[in-house]
Protein backbone atom coordinates (compact mmCIF):
# COMPACT_ATOMS: atom_id res chain seq x y z
CA UNK A 1 0.00 0.00 0.00
CA UNK A 2 2.82 2.40 0.88
CA UNK A 3 4.56 1.71 -2.44
CA UNK A 4 1.35 2.40 -4.33
CA UNK A 5 0.95 5.75 -2.60
CA UNK A 6 4.54 6.68 -3.46
CA UNK A 7 3.96 5.59 -7.05
CA UNK A 8 0.82 7.74 -7.25
CA UNK A 9 2.69 10.75 -5.87
CA UNK A 10 5.33 10.30 -8.58
CA UNK A 11 2.81 9.58 -11.34
CA UNK A 12 0.88 12.81 -10.81
CA UNK A 13 3.73 15.26 -11.67
CA UNK A 14 4.69 12.90 -14.51
CA UNK A 15 1.25 13.26 -16.13
CA UNK A 16 1.07 16.96 -15.27
CA UNK A 17 4.44 17.67 -16.91
CA UNK A 18 3.34 15.81 -20.04
CA UNK A 19 0.09 17.81 -20.29
CA UNK A 20 1.86 21.14 -19.75
CA UNK A 21 4.49 20.31 -22.36
CA UNK A 22 2.00 19.28 -25.05
CA UNK A 23 -0.17 22.32 -24.32
CA UNK A 24 2.86 24.62 -24.52
CA UNK A 25 4.01 23.11 -27.81
CA UNK A 26 0.57 23.54 -29.37
CA UNK A 27 0.47 27.17 -28.20
CA UNK A 28 3.90 27.84 -29.73
CA UNK A 29 3.03 26.12 -33.02
CA UNK A 30 -0.27 27.96 -33.40
CA UNK A 31 1.35 31.28 -32.49
CA UNK A 32 4.15 30.74 -35.00
CA UNK A 33 1.72 29.82 -37.77
CA UNK A 34 -0.53 32.80 -37.09
CA UNK A 35 2.43 35.20 -37.00
CA UNK A 36 4.09 33.44 -39.98
CA UNK A 37 7.28 33.06 -37.93
CA UNK A 38 7.60 36.82 -37.41
CA UNK A 39 7.38 37.45 -33.67
CA UNK A 40 6.94 40.81 -31.98
CA UNK A 41 8.55 41.73 -28.67
CA UNK A 42 5.81 40.23 -26.48
CA UNK A 43 5.60 37.08 -28.63
CA UNK A 44 9.33 36.55 -28.14
CA UNK A 45 8.99 36.78 -24.36
CA UNK A 46 6.06 34.31 -24.40
CA UNK A 47 7.92 31.97 -26.74
CA UNK A 48 11.05 31.99 -24.59
CA UNK A 49 9.11 31.36 -21.37
CA UNK A 50 7.06 28.48 -22.80
CA UNK A 51 10.18 26.92 -24.35
CA UNK A 52 11.95 27.02 -20.97
CA UNK A 53 8.90 25.57 -19.19
CA UNK A 54 8.69 22.73 -21.74
CA UNK A 55 12.40 22.04 -21.32
CA UNK A 56 11.95 21.90 -17.53
CA UNK A 57 8.92 19.60 -17.86
CA UNK A 58 11.00 17.25 -19.99
CA UNK A 59 13.48 16.87 -17.14
CA UNK A 60 10.62 16.17 -14.73
CA UNK A 61 9.32 13.50 -17.11
CA UNK A 62 12.67 11.73 -17.17
CA UNK A 63 13.14 11.82 -13.39
CA UNK A 64 9.60 10.74 -12.57
CA UNK A 65 9.56 8.22 -15.41
CA UNK A 66 12.73 6.51 -14.21
CA UNK A 67 11.27 6.30 -10.69
CA UNK A 68 8.10 4.72 -12.08
CA UNK A 69 10.15 2.16 -13.98
CA UNK A 70 12.08 1.41 -10.79
CA UNK A 71 8.84 0.81 -8.88
CA UNK A 72 7.17 -1.27 -11.59
CA UNK A 73 9.97 -3.52 -12.86
CA UNK A 74 12.28 -6.04 -11.24
CA UNK A 75 14.74 -6.11 -14.13
CA UNK A 76 15.71 -3.78 -16.97
CA UNK A 77 17.45 -6.04 -19.47
CA UNK A 78 16.80 -5.34 -23.15
CA UNK A 79 15.55 -8.87 -23.79
CA UNK A 80 13.07 -8.60 -20.91
CA UNK A 81 11.77 -5.25 -22.15
CA UNK A 82 11.39 -6.46 -25.74
CA UNK A 83 9.56 -9.64 -24.75
CA UNK A 84 7.61 -8.53 -21.68
CA UNK A 85 7.41 -4.73 -21.85
CA UNK A 86 7.46 -3.71 -25.54
CA UNK A 87 5.32 -0.63 -24.91
CA UNK A 88 7.66 0.64 -22.20
CA UNK A 89 10.73 0.08 -24.36
CA UNK A 90 9.04 1.88 -27.26
CA UNK A 91 8.20 4.78 -24.94
CA UNK A 92 11.80 4.99 -23.72
CA UNK A 93 13.00 5.11 -27.35
CA UNK A 94 10.47 7.77 -28.35
CA UNK A 95 11.21 9.94 -25.30
CA UNK A 96 14.94 9.60 -26.00
CA UNK A 97 14.40 10.85 -29.56
CA UNK A 98 12.14 13.57 -28.20
CA UNK A 99 14.83 14.66 -25.73
CA UNK A 100 17.64 14.81 -28.31
CA UNK A 101 15.38 16.69 -30.69
CA UNK A 102 14.27 19.03 -27.89
CA UNK A 103 17.86 19.89 -26.99
CA UNK A 104 18.61 20.68 -30.64
CA UNK A 105 15.49 22.84 -30.93
CA UNK A 106 16.32 24.66 -27.70
CA UNK A 107 19.94 25.34 -28.66
CA UNK A 108 19.75 25.87 -32.44
CA UNK A 109 16.24 26.47 -33.77
CA UNK A 110 14.61 28.53 -31.02
CA UNK A 111 17.26 31.31 -31.06
CA UNK A 112 16.71 31.69 -34.81
CA UNK A 113 12.94 31.87 -34.34
CA UNK A 114 13.29 34.52 -31.63
CA UNK A 115 15.53 36.56 -33.96
CA UNK A 116 13.01 36.15 -36.84
CA UNK A 117 15.53 34.31 -39.02
CA UNK A 118 13.71 31.03 -39.49
CA UNK A 119 10.69 31.73 -41.74
CA UNK A 120 12.09 29.90 -44.76
CA UNK A 121 14.14 27.23 -43.00
CA UNK A 122 12.73 23.77 -43.72
CA UNK A 123 14.70 22.27 -40.84
CA UNK A 124 12.52 24.18 -38.40
CA UNK A 125 9.41 22.48 -39.76
CA UNK A 126 11.06 19.05 -39.84
CA UNK A 127 12.32 19.21 -36.26
CA UNK A 128 9.10 20.88 -35.15
CA UNK A 129 7.07 18.07 -36.73
CA UNK A 130 9.30 15.49 -35.09
CA UNK A 131 8.80 17.21 -31.74
CA UNK A 132 5.00 17.36 -31.77
CA UNK A 133 4.63 13.83 -33.18
CA UNK A 134 7.00 12.44 -30.54
CA UNK A 135 5.18 14.18 -27.69
CA UNK A 136 1.80 12.99 -28.94
CA UNK A 137 2.97 9.42 -29.49
CA UNK A 138 4.77 9.25 -26.14
CA UNK A 139 1.59 10.39 -24.38
CA UNK A 140 -0.38 7.81 -26.37
CA UNK A 141 1.99 5.07 -25.21
CA UNK A 142 1.38 6.21 -21.66
CA UNK A 143 -2.28 5.19 -21.91
CA UNK A 144 -1.88 2.29 -24.38
CA UNK A 145 -1.69 -0.43 -21.72
CA UNK A 146 -4.38 -2.57 -23.44
CA UNK A 147 -2.13 -2.79 -26.51
CA UNK A 148 0.92 -3.98 -24.59
CA UNK A 149 0.01 -7.65 -25.06
CA UNK A 150 -1.26 -7.18 -28.63
CA UNK A 151 1.47 -5.14 -30.37
CA UNK A 152 5.17 -5.97 -30.18
CA UNK A 153 8.07 -3.53 -29.96
CA UNK A 154 8.75 -3.45 -33.72
CA UNK A 155 5.12 -2.65 -34.46
CA UNK A 156 5.06 0.16 -31.89
CA UNK A 157 8.13 1.71 -33.51
CA UNK A 158 6.73 1.22 -37.01
CA UNK A 159 3.53 3.05 -36.04
CA UNK A 160 5.68 5.85 -34.59
CA UNK A 161 7.71 6.16 -37.81
CA UNK A 162 4.57 6.29 -39.96
CA UNK A 163 2.86 8.80 -37.66
CA UNK A 164 5.97 11.00 -37.50
CA UNK A 165 6.42 10.88 -41.27
CA UNK A 166 2.84 12.05 -41.79
CA UNK A 167 3.28 14.94 -39.35
CA UNK A 168 6.58 16.03 -40.95
CA UNK A 169 5.07 15.93 -44.45
CA UNK A 170 2.16 18.06 -43.23
CA UNK A 171 4.65 20.47 -41.60
CA UNK A 172 6.60 20.83 -44.84
CA UNK A 173 3.36 21.34 -46.75
CA UNK A 174 2.41 24.15 -44.37
CA UNK A 175 5.93 25.57 -44.72
CA UNK A 176 5.59 25.66 -48.50
CA UNK A 177 2.27 27.50 -48.24
CA UNK A 178 3.68 30.05 -45.78
CA UNK A 179 6.86 30.61 -47.79
CA UNK A 180 4.97 31.03 -51.07
CA UNK A 181 2.48 33.30 -49.35
CA UNK A 182 5.34 35.35 -47.96
CA UNK A 183 6.91 35.64 -51.41
CA UNK A 184 3.57 36.70 -52.87
CA UNK A 185 3.15 39.48 -50.30
CA UNK A 186 6.75 40.60 -50.88
CA UNK A 187 6.15 40.87 -54.64
CA UNK A 188 2.83 42.62 -53.97
CA UNK A 189 4.54 45.21 -51.76
CA UNK A 190 7.25 45.81 -54.36
CA UNK A 191 4.64 46.29 -57.10
CA UNK A 192 2.74 48.80 -54.95
CA UNK A 193 5.96 50.67 -54.26
CA UNK A 194 6.82 50.66 -57.97
CA UNK A 195 3.35 51.92 -58.92
CA UNK A 196 3.55 54.75 -56.39
CA UNK A 197 6.98 55.73 -57.69
CA UNK A 198 5.80 55.57 -61.30
CA UNK A 199 2.76 57.71 -60.42
CA UNK A 200 4.98 60.35 -58.83
CA UNK A 201 7.27 60.34 -61.88
CA UNK A 202 4.31 60.80 -64.23
CA UNK A 203 3.20 63.87 -62.31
Amino acid sequence: MENQIIRLVILYPHILACCISIGGIFILDIKLLISKFTLNYYDKILFSQIANITYFCLMILWISGLYLVYFDLDTLTISYLINKQPKLLAKICVVSILTINGIYLHKKIFPQIINNKISQCKNAYIYGGLSISSWLYASFLGIAKPLANVINFTQFILIYIIFTSIIIVLSLFIAKILINNGKYHLIERKLKHFNKHALKMSK
